[in-house]
C-alpha cells in the first residue's frame, strides 16, 4: 500500500503537487515519505545542474577546438594539464620548446601560461659542405645556404704579355700583406693587372649580363656552400643537371683569341656588376664572350657564333 502511495506522490511531485500531497501525511510513515520526496527533489535538481554544466563544458570544448584549428595549437583541454611541447626549431646545437598550462574547470589558460625548455642540445655533426667557387661579376654570394668568404677584384696577366699566369684571380678588397715591403730590388717578375669587361655590340652587354659593362672593372666574390661539397661549372648549360643545385648561371668568358696572353675560360654571372669608378680603359686582363664555331663541333646543336651559357652547380 505504501509503495503505491509513494509512486503516486512522486508522480504528483513531478507535476508540481508534491508539497500539497506531502502535507496529507502525518506520523512516522508520513515523515518517511516526506524525506524520500526531499531526496528525490535534491537528486533531480543535481541532475539538472549537472546537465547544464556538461552543456557549458561541451560548448567551451567546441570553442577551444575551433581556436586550436584556427591557430594550429595542440591544447589538451584538461584542468591543470599542459599543451604538447612545440616542435624544436633545430635538430642539433640547442633550441627551445614552449608549452602552455591549462587550469580551472573551464580549461582556460592560466595567467602564467608559457613554459620553456631546451631541446636537441647535442652538438651538430661536422657539415658535409665545403664547396668553394668564385662568383665572377658579383660582389655577393647566392642566398641559398652559402657564406661569402670575401669580395674582391678580378685580376690576371696583361693581355699583351706572352708569359705569366693563364688563370684569373679574385684579389680581396682588404689584402693583408706580409712583412716584406715593395722596396726589394726585384729584377725579374710577372705581373697581374685588374680585369675589364670587353663586351661590345649594341645591346650585347645588356642582354648577356644585365648592364652596360664595356671597359668597366670586374668584381668577384669567393663563396662557400655550407651544405654541399662538390662544385662544377657546366658549360653550354644554362641550368644544372638533375640532382645538382644552382649557385649561379651566366655566360662563358675568356681572353681574346688573338692576344698573346692565353686565359682560362670562366663563367661570368648573368647579372654582373661593375666596380664604381673603374671605367678607365687601361686594358689589363680582359674578358670577352666565348662563342661557338661549328665544324669539329657538330652543328646542330653548336651553331656558328652562338654565345655559350654556363651554370655553376653544387651537390
Amino acid at each position: 500500500m505504501i509503495i503505491v502511495i509513494f509512486a503516486v506522490v512522486v508522480s504528483l511531485f513531478k507535476t508540481g503537487c508534491g508539497t500539497a500531497v506531502a502535507g496529507v501525511f502525518r506520523g512516522s510513515s508520513g515523515q518517511r515519505v516526506d524525506r524520500r520526496i526531499q531526496i528525490l527533489q535534491e537528486q533531480y535538481d543535481s541532475l539538472v545542474m549537472d546537465n547544464a554544466v556538461l552543456q557549458m563544458r561541451y560548448q567551451q570544448l567546441e570553442e577551444r577546438l575551433t581556436y586550436q584549428e584556427k591557430h594550429g595549437i595542440a591544447y589538451i583541454v584538461v584542468s591543470g594539464g599542459y599543451t604538447d611541447w612545440s616542435q624544436c626549431e633545430v635538430t642539433c646545437g640547442g633550441g627551445t620548446q614552449t608549452r602552455y598550462k591549462l587550469c580551472g574547470e573551464d580549461g582556460k589558460n592560466c595567467t602564467q601560461t608559457q613554459e620553456s625548455r631546451s631541446c636537441n642540445t647535442q652538438e651538430c655533426p661536422i657539415s658535409a659542405g665545403g664547396a668553394m667557387y668564385v662568383r665572377y661579376g658579383r660582389t655577393t654570394c647566392p642566398e641559398n645556404g652559402t657564406d661569402m668568404v670575401y669580395t674582391g677584384y678580378v685580376s690576371g696577366s696583361r693581355y699583351t704579355h706572352s708569359g705569366g699566369g693563364v688563370n684569373y684571380l679574385c684579389l680581396p678588397v682588404d689584402p693583408v700583406f706580409g712583412p716584406v715591403n715593395s722596396e726589394l730590388p726585384i729584377i725579374h717578375a710577372t705581373y697581374i693587372y685588374g680585369a675589364e669587361y670587353e663586351v661590345f655590340g649594341e645591346g650585347v652587354s645588356q642582354t648577356l649580363f644585365g648592364d652596360e659593362l664595356a671597359q668597366h672593372d670586374v668584381p668577384c666574390a669567393v663563396c662557400r656552400s655550407r651544405e654541399r661539397s662538390s662544385v662544377f661549372v657546366f658549360p653550354a648549360m644554362y641550368e644544372c643537371h638533375d640532382g645538382w643545385h644552382s649557385e649561379y648561371n651566366g655566360y662563358l668568358v675568356s681572353g681574346y683569341y688573338t692576344h698573346q696572353s692565353q686565359k682560362t675560360i670562366e663563367c661570368m654571372d648573368s647579372h654582373s656588376e661593375k666596380i664604381d669608378g673603374g671605367s678607365a680603359n687601361l686594358n689589363g686582363a680582359l674578358f670577352y664572350p666565348v662563342v661557338t664555331k661549328s665544324g669539329v663541333l657538330p652543328s646542330p646543336p653548336y651553331l656558328d657564333d652562338h654565345v655559350v651559357p654556363c651554370s655553376v652547380c653544387t651537390k
